[in-house]
């Protein structure tokens, strides 16, 4: 492993921020290779990475071999550098876990011993994902991984599992070099889309989610050409004449037509619409677009100079028009086509109305046009399974409720079961119970908050226990990382509902069953 000193020096300069040149484009860099309790991780990427993303324009936050402290430290500076930024990049370096349906950057200084820990201490990848979907135009974030030497553990394993990409925004992994080489070599490139990096990866790295068709990480830029310094000219020396400069008359004849920015933009869309390669649509005609101009040029027999007269603008135009009605017209046909093997699988399947065949058919087509009257049908099929169960289902819960004898077991059985035989008795031992605890000093090992408060959770760990919640249905309010009375609410039916105590606070059994549920 790397010195102590290296790391404490590391650590003493986690921020460093160059001002964007253009616009608001903001990057988290983050390489972690010294660990405490894994195999160090051998790179040398992340100084070349600040430099690159400071070079493409970025405002970049970075820090290197950071402990737990230390990594949500910064990500809190880094939420507050977000909101309104146009492009927001994360690059991580360093060992990653997953269960399969949920993955971890750990921190250098992470104990791996289990996946509740990891759970309650490491960040997420989906938390990385949530802040660069918070762009205006477009979010990526980038992980290399090292999964040879890192953590080992019950219930989790090195790599990255499964992941959800919200609209618009791309996820990129693999090893360290791929994606850090990736980087450099072609997403910084000006004017290289997205899409089209995304749609050409080597076969080494992983993506998951689309960015929007045209977008790109880094713009082509003008720079303006800087003024000649001023020379008194000796009164002595006679001027020579100067060489005329010859004006390119196709340059000339498009400066005529005084385009605007707009008009500029819709040429280069209809260049894209033709199959061009214009290297990003933002109305700027640099070197990609006067060379995408130049190949349609030379495909119409027309001079390849790279500039448009007013009548070329409006063949390609007009050829652009057609080719997206070609497109539509494509787009109707495969979709009748698709709709027609639609209304056959479900004939075939569905129709039957039997549980496994209308899975089958929503596996198969979970937009299809039967889709609606499938989970309709699968809903039904559920509540009779859940009503032919419900005794056996009464008679345990009951037995649970009085192997427990506590009021969180039976305020769950008559959560559950209301109107059952035993509701009633469920209630009576409540009050038993309750009248009992009013007469007793609370024991401060039993108090829930107390519990709760020796779980050592910072924002981000309850903004992430917010965001499981949620996404389980239970209602939380604002996801601020702040407990109210609403989130507080949403845990006590969480609590129920699993047969745990509904105390409304966070306990281990609790965050067990979020991480249980997370991939549900």
């Amino acid at each position: 492993m790397r010195s102590t000193l290296k790391t404490l020096l590391a650590s003493t300069a986690l921020l460093a921020v160059a001002a964007p040149a253009f616009a608001q484009d903001v990057a988290l860099v983050i390489g972690n290779s010294d660990y405490a309790n894994a195999d160090d991780v051998t790179s040398r990427e992340h100084d070349r990475l600040v430099d690159a993303y400071r070079a493409a324009g970025f405002d970049v936050t970075q820090g290197e071999d950071l402990t737990r402290t230390q990594l949500f430290s910064l990500l809190g500076g880094f939420m507050d550098e977000i909101d309104g930024a146009e492009r927001i990049v994360v690059h991580l370096n360093g060992h990653t876990v997953t269960t399969d349906t949920e993955s971890w950057f750990m921190p250098v200084d992470i104990n791996g011993d289990s996946v509740v820990r990891i759970g309650l201490t490491a960040p997420t990848i989906d938390f990385f994902v949530s802040l660069v979907d918070e762009a205006e135009e477009l979010g990526v974030v980038f992980v290399g991984s090292d999964e040879d030497g890192g953590f080992e553990g019950e219930g989790y394993e090195a790599g990255i599992g499964r992941l959800f990409a919200p609209r618009d925004t791309m996820v990129v992994t693999g090893s360290i070099a791929d994606v850090s080489s990736l980087v450099r070599n072609t997403a910084l490139e000006p004017g290289m889309t997205m899409r089209e990096m995304g749609n050409d990866l080597p076969d080494d790295l992983n993506r998951f989610g689309f960015a929007p068709r045209d977008a790109v990480l880094a713009v082509e830029r003008v720079e303006p050409a800087p003024l000649p310094a001023a020379r008194p000219e000796p009164a002595t020396v006679t001027p020579q004449p100067q060489p005329e400069v010859e004006e390119n008359p196709a340059e000339a004849r498009e400066q005529q037509l005084n385009l605007s920015r707009s008009e500029r933009r819709q040429i280069q869309q209809n260049l894209v619409a033709l199959g061009y390669n214009t290297r990003g649509v933002d109305g700027i005609f640099g070197p990609g677009s006067r060379s995408a101009i130049a190949a349609w040029q030379q495909s119409e027999d027309f001079t390849a100079s790279g500039f448009l007269s007013r009548g070329q603008i409006d063949l390609l135009g007009v050829q652009a028009d057609n080719a997206r009605a070609e497109q539509e017209a494509a787009q109707a046909a495969e979709k009748a086509e698709r709709e027609r093997e639609d209304r056959a699988f479900w004939d075939a399947t569905g129709a039957s109305g039997e549980e496994a065949a209308l899975r089958r058919y929503l596996d198969s087509f979970p937009n299809g046009v039967f889709a609606e009257r499938a989970r309709s049908e699968l809903n039904a099929i559920e509540a009779e399974n859940n009503r032919a169960n419900a005794n056996a289902n009464v008679n345990a819960a009951w037995q649970r409720a009085r192997n427990a004898n506590t009021i969180e077991g039976y305020e769950t059985f008559v959560a559950n079961f209301p109107n059952s035989e035993f509701a009633a008795t469920a209630r009576a031992q409540i009050e038993t119970l309750r009248a009992s605890q009013e007469t007793q000093q609370p024991d401060p090992a039993q108090d829930p908050q107390a519990t709760e408060q020796a779980l050592g959770l910072n924002s981000i760990n309850r903004a992430l226990v917010q965001i499981r919640l949620q996404s389980q249905g239970y209602p939380v309010g604002n996801i601020s990382g702040s407990f109210d009375e609403t989130t507080r609410q949403g845990l006590r039916q969480f609590q129920r509902d699993f047969g745990l105590n509904a105390t409304g606070y966070v306990d281990q059994a609790t965050v067990r069953q979020l991480i249980t549920l997370a991939g549900n």
